[in-house]
C-alpha cells in the first residue's frame, strides 16, 4: 500500500537540530555525557529555543533559573546559544549552599562568543557589591579589554582580597569558543587556572595573578548567581555579556586536562563546533 504524504517519514541530512526530536534526544545525551565527565553537576544551564522567563537548568538539582529582559537564541549545532545584548539581558539563579564552595575545589566551563564592546562581560559569577550587604565568593568574567579572568573572593576581609588568574591576551570578538575556569583549593593565585579553545588557544592559558590581599578562604554567602551580569554597589545588575553564551556548567570538582579535553568534545559534537 503507498503511503500517504501524511505518514511518509521525514529524513532530513546534516546533524540533529535543535528542536526537532532527533536534537532533543542529542541535548539529552550531552546533558547525560557532561555529568558522567563532571561528577558533581551543581548547576548546567543548556538553552533551548523555548526558553522564557522561568528555565529548569539540568543538574540533578533542577533548580530554576529566572531570565532577565527576555534574552533571544540562536541554534548553534544540535543546541542552541543565548544571545545577550550586553546592556540588560542576563539570568539569575536564587541562593544556595551548594553553590559556596569556601575551601573546595569547583570548576566552571561556557560556551561563548564575544562582542567586542569595551566592558567587563561577565560569565559566571557569585559577585555582589552592594553597599553594606556585599556577597563576593567568585567570578569568571571577561575585563574591559576582553581579557578572561578567573578570581576567588574573601569577602571577611574587604571587598577586595582575592585570587585569582588572568590570560593577558584579548579574546578574538566573534568567535565560538570554550572557555574554563578550575580551582583546587588552595589559598594562592595559582590555584586558579583558565583554560581557552578556540581554534588558536587549545588549553591552560593563565599567565598573570589577579589576586590581591591576604586572601584565606572564600564564605559562604548569601547573593544571587548570574549568569551574564553581576550586581553593582547599588544592587542593580551590572557588567552584563554582551555576545552568545551557553551551555554554561558549575561543578563541585577540579576539573582536570583530561576532564576538561572530554568536555571540549563533547561540546564540538553537540554544537557542531572544531574549536
Amino acid at each position: 500500500m503507498p503511503v500517504s504524504r501524511a505518514t511518509a517519514p521525514v529524513i532530513r541530512s546534516g546533524f540533529p537540530r535543535a528542536g526537532s526530536l532527533s536534537g532533543t534526544q542529542k541535548r539529552r545525551e550531552f546533558i547525560a555525557a557532561l555529568q558522567a565527565v563532571c561528577g558533581d553537576v551543581v548547576r548546567l544551564y543548556v538553552p533551548t529555543l523555548g526558553d522564557g522567563a522561568s528555565i529548569t537548568e539540568s543538574s540533578p538539582t533542577a533548580a530554576t533559573i529566572t531570565a532577565v529582559a527576555a534574552p533571544t537564541y540562536s541554534p548553534q549545532g544540535s543546541g542552541v546559544l543565548a544571545v545577550l545584548n550586553g546592556t540588560s539581558q542576563y539570568y539569575t539563579m536564587p541562593d544556595a549552599a551548594d553553590m559556596s564552595f569556601v575551601s573546595l575545589p569547583f570548576s566552571i566551563f561556557a560556551w561563548i562568543s564575544l562582542t567586542a564592546n569595551a566592558a567587563v562581560k561577565t560569565i559566571l559569577a557569585r559577585h555582589d557589591l552592594t553597599t553594606g550587604v556585599t556577597n563576593l565568593e567568585w567570578s569568571f568574567h571577561l575585563d574591559a579589554a576582553e581579557k578572561l579572568v578567573g578570581q576567588c573572593f574573601d569577602d571577611s576581609v574587604g571587598t577586595d582580597v582575592r585570587i585569582g588568574r588572568t590570560f593577558n591576551t584579548a579574546l578574538a570578538a566573534d568567535t565560538p569558543m570554550l572557555v574554563v575556569m578550575t580551582y583546587d583549593g588552595l589559598a594562592v593565585n595559582a590555584a586558579v587556572r583558565l583554560y581557552v579553545f578556540d581554534g588558536t588557544n587549545a588549553g591552560k592559558v593563565d599567565d598573570t595573578d589577579a589576586g590581591s590581599g591576604a586572601f584565606v578562604a572564600m564564605e559562604n554567602k548569601s547573593g544571587l548567581t548570574y549568569i551574564g551580569a553581576r550586581e553593582a554597589a547599588s544592587g542593580a545588575a551590572t557588567e552584563f555579556f554582551n555576545g552568545s553564551i551557553g551551555p554554561v556548567g558549575l561543578v563541585a570538582m577540579h576539573l582536570d586536562v583530561n576532564d576538561i579535553q572530554a568536555i571540549r568534545g563533547i561540546g564540538n559534537a553537540f554544537l557542531q563546533l572544531t574549536v
